[in-house]
């Protein structure tokens, strides 16, 4: 199997779908990634430094040096990973012991289950009680919609990794949903205002040493 490098993620969990910018200070993990193109993200469990099994596979879409050993690089997160074991090159971890995963055919009436999500989430994303918005979303197959909500929603990264790590989509829309209705439970008012589903890239600031 081939061998990818890993990039550690302490603060956010990258799910099928996402375009997201970071700041790397680390020129040799940035080489590392960048010179091989693809590679997996995977949020740091503790502070020993160990991942959880479930990641991303990624894709560099642009790089960019701002100065001394600090990158921009933009990245596209394509499929779940399953990581079975974690190696180190000098400080900096790979794998070359993990499963793409693909997902799976839907069994059951897909558009019933979406419907339901969406109605669920409109009460959290106010921007789903638009009706371009909201026919836009329906027009998503199950496994992509429950993915783009589970990157949106305001929780835990621990909480976020559980839903990347539940391969079965139909059972991630079920959690979803009783996961957004614990959240309007608990807090009425809260509400996510977001001005489009396709956002500028996240910019975030990465520390690997």
């Amino acid at each position: 199997m081939d061998k990818l490098y890993i990039l550690p993620l302490t603060n956010i969990v990258l799910f099928p779908g996402n375009i997201v910018g970071l700041v790397l200070n680390d020129e040799k993990l940035a080489n590392n990634i960048t010179h091989n193109w693809r590679f997996i993200s995977l949020l740091v469990k503790d502070d020993k430094y160990n991942f959880y099994d479930y990641g991303c596979l990624c894709e560099v879409i642009s790089v960019q040096k701002l100065y001394a050993n600090t990158f921009i690089i933009q990245l596209k997160a394509f499929k779940r990973v399953k990581v079975f074991e974690v190696d180190f090159e000098d400080i900096y971890p790979y794998s070359s012991n993990f499963k793409i995963l693909e997902e799976k055919k839907i069994p059951i009436n897909e558009e019933e289950l979406k419907t339901n999500l969406l109605n669920v989430a409109k009460n959290y994303i106010g921007i789903l009680n638009v009706n371009s918005y909201y026919e836009s979303m329906y027009k998503k197959d199950l496994c992509t919609l429950t993915d783009l909500l589970a990157s949106i929603i305001r929780v835990k990264a621990s909480i976020k990794q559980e839903l990347l790590s539940q391969e079965d989509c139909i059972k991630r829309a079920y959690k979803l949903i009783e996961l957004i209705q614990e959240i309007l439970k608990r807090w009425p008012a809260k509400n996510i205002v977001l001005h489009n589903f396709i956002n500028k890239p996240l910019i975030f600031t990465f520390y690997f040493n």
